[in-house]
């Protein structure tokens, strides 16, 4: 047992060394507003998203993880921005690791690019989130975008507790608003077409 009377010196010593090792190994984290504004900007400009259907789906990912990359739910088995499963168990899935990006359990590989390829892959042709942008890409109203994000992208029902359905619809009208959502269009081109992130 260490005291403060008589601290292990060898531990004491090696403590900086110690906080500099860990540190490096951790990936260093984005601010979860600037996350939120490149993911707009990822929605609207490279897949081709309404900024109302954006907005819904900045109120969704505000609700699973609050823009932090390394956001996790250590019982479900879920991390991300978007809170895939798979990261430290399978109890409810494994997509995260889909890509080939993410690593399981690894919260070094949580990064924002890692996360945005992960994003594409699934509502790429190849994904299986492929639909997803048809049913929410042109929305017009932000929470339609939101709930049917939740549902189709998240899979939780609009039943499902979880689901905060009053918080949803309050951020995706102040993320609308926010963006001046209602003068960016969707544009239909970019919806129909894979695009795989490669970084800014």
């Amino acid at each position: 047992v260490m005291t403060m009377a008589d601290p292990d010196k060898s531990f004491v010593e090696r403590l900086p060394e110690y906080i500099v090792k860990t540190s490096k190994a951790k990936f260093e984290i984005d601010d979860p507003k600037d996350i939120e504004q490149k993911l707009f900007n990822h929605l609207t400009n490279d897949l081709g998203f309404s900024g109302a259907a954006a907005s819904g789906i900045l109120a969704v990912v505000k609700r699973e993880s609050d823009f932090k990359l390394d956001a996790q739910n250590i019982g479900g088995g879920v991390a991300g921005l978007f809170q895939w499963s798979g990261f430290s168990n399978e109890v409810n899935g494994n997509r995260i690791t889909s890509e080939g990006s993410i690593v399981a359990g690894d919260v070094s590989t949580l990064t924002y690019e890692n996360q945005m390829k992960l994003l594409d892959y699934e509502l790429s042709s190849k994904g299986i989130k492929k639909n997803v942008k048809n049913i929410v890409g042109s929305e017009t109203d932000p929470f339609e975008a939101a709930k049917n994000w939740s549902l189709h992208f998240e899979g939780v029902s609009l039943s499902d507790g979880q689901t905060k359905l009053d918080q949803l619809k309050t951020d995706a009208e102040m993320f609308n608003q926010k963006y001046n959502s209602e003068n960016i269009e969707a544009d239909e081109s970019k919806l129909e077409t894979d695009f795989m992130y490669e970084g800014e």
